[in-house]
């Protein structure tokens, strides 16, 4: 059973529904999977199986053999159990319909009349989103407990083999390419290696593109082969009182990474860190990654600034790979190539003078504000900085500097300039479009002082309120939103530069 899955009994205990069973069989351990609502004498055709069928039983004939035959619809489209709703149609559940339903093992419950369908459907998603949630925070903080085994200096395999073995909440044996025990959780699980040495031998010959999956009533069993390339150096196997849902299979996935690294050779290796790197990088945009992790990783301060280059289109991949090496070299800072992003990086504050040296195929650097490592927000925000600054210019661009040349330099001067003619379209494409145009801007200009404004143009005060008012009708907006000021001026400073047709 899958740890999402919502079963018939969760379902009667969810809160505030008053949901009551209205048949004294049925199976309460099987599993909902939604919520379908149908009034049809015949439904299946409309249902996968699973679903927790709602009615007021509108169209339902309540003699035996209707009874009969409709709970038969329901058996054959797999309907977890069915949800009966009083009050409209039936005062109670009629009694037909439970007996028909005891007979052929269907649960019915008893919907009271004050609750609506849509409450149901409603709290069996949040219940869903919240074990989908919880089980996501579970496999996140599995991957961290992998990692830090990883980083550790000891070649013994079992610390990773109990994390992994703990989150699926089953056994793990480590087997090298003969299918002899090296390491398993718990310990006594070695003696099973035997078990699955003609698996192994089967699988042996096929590589790394071989694995398996060995089900029982009461066992489910995986076999992954281990290694980074030719022939699998090993095979890890899993077993559990389940199927490994999703983000099970995530952890072993990242469980079957590590362990392919060969155990004779430092993890400090650069190739075989680049995915772990680019893991943690990712990782960093969503949730806080220990300081310990990134000190593991050779990160050696806590205020960093990140860093995204631009690469040049005719850039090969030899150049990029020399690049790589280049970057490598630089003590205490950490750079991934993300596919789709670039290359990017994680840099001591204050040492973005090293960026300086970097030639072809090096554009542009952007560089974020400086921050301290741990908050995953901070480090989006970074992130973000770093992209808009790398595009911004050439060689070494900092945010910081780029930010103080005003917002209107962080936008897309073609993507400013159509928005911003959009925006004023309804007054430029007036007759009045001159005046009405100068006198928003000597408004805005002013701080929305009208005398001012008037001084400014050499009008009368009363003309520019007049001009003002027209403007609002034209724009169908209204200048006592301080939002819409602010985007007429943004607006008006784009279009600095366009000539303006007078309609």
């Amino acid at each position: 059973m899958s740890a999402m899955s919502l079963t018939v009994r969760e379902l009667l205990a969810l809160r505030d529904l008053g949901l009551v069973c209205a048949t004294t069989s049925g199976d309460l351990e099987r599993v909902v999977s939604w919520v379908a609502v149908s009034e049809l004498s015949d439904p299946s055709p409309w249902l996968e199986g699973g679903e927790f069928l709602l009615t007021t039983g509108m169209r339902l004939a309540v003699d035996e053999a209707s009874c009969a035959e409709y709970v038969s619809h329901l058996v054959k489209a797999g309907v977890s159990a069915l949800g009966f709703g009083v009050g409209l149609s039936h005062s109670e559940v009629p009694d037909a319909l439970v007996a028909a339903a005891e007979g052929q093992g269907i649960t019915v419950i008893t919907v009271p009349e004050p609750v609506p369908f849509v409450a149901i459907t409603r709290a069996v998603s949040q219940w869903l989103s919240a074990k989908e949630y919880e089980q996501s925070a579970r496999a996140f903080a599995a991957q961290r407990e992998l990692i830090r085994s990883a980083l550790s200096t000891s070649t013994d395999s079992g610390a990773l083999l109990g994390v992994l073995g703990r989150h699926v909440g089953g056994f793990v044996i480590h087997l090298d390419a003969r299918g002899a025990a090296m390491a398993a959780f718990p310990h006594d699980a070695a003696k099973r290696s035997d078990e699955f040495r003609d698996e192994v031998d089967r699988l042996r010959p096929r590589g790394l593109l071989a694995s398996s999956a060995i089900s029982t009533a009461d066992e489910h069993v995986v076999l992954v082969p281990l290694g980074v390339r030719g022939a699998a150096s090993g095979f890890l196997v899993v077993g559990t009182s389940r199927p490994l849902h999703a983000m099970d299979q995530a952890v072993l996935n990242l469980a079957v990474s590590l362990l392919s690294w060969p155990q004779s050779r430092p993890l400090s290796n650069a190739e075989e860190l680049g995915a772990l790197r680019t893991y943690l990088f990712a990782r960093a945009e969503v949730e806080s990654i220990p300081l310990s992790t990134w000190a593991a990783m050779g990160i050696s301060e806590t205020s960093v600034q990140l860093v995204r280059l631009r690469i040049a289109d005719t850039a090969t991949k030899a150049e990029v790979e020399s690049l790589l090496l280049e970057l490598a070299a630089n003590p205490g800072a950490l750079w991934v190539q993300r596919e789709g992003s670039g290359i990017v990086g994680v840099l001591p504050a204050g040492r973005s003078d090293t960026l300086l040296s970097l030639a072809h195929p090096v554009r542009a650097c952007g560089v974020s504000s400086v921050f301290e490592l741990g908050d995953a927000v901070r480090f989006r925000v970074a992130l973000e900085q770093a992209e808009r600054a790398h595009v911004s210019g050439n060689g070494v661009v900092h945010f910081e500097r780029l930010a103080g040349r005003g917002f209107s330099s962080l936008v897309d001067v073609g993507a400013a300039t159509s928005w911003a003619a959009e925006y004023v379209s309804g007054i430029s494409t007036s007759s009045e479009s001159v005046e009405l145009l100068s006198t928003v801007r000597a408004w805005l200009a002013h701080h929305g002082q009208v005398d001012a404004a008037a001084t400014d143009l050499g009008v009368h005060r009363h003309t520019v309120r007049h001009r003002l008012r027209r403007a609002e009708t034209l724009l169908e907006r209204s200048f006592d939103d301080p939002s819409v000021r602010a985007d007429l001026w943004f607006a008006l400073q784009s279009l600095d530069d366009l000539v303006i047709q007078v309609g």
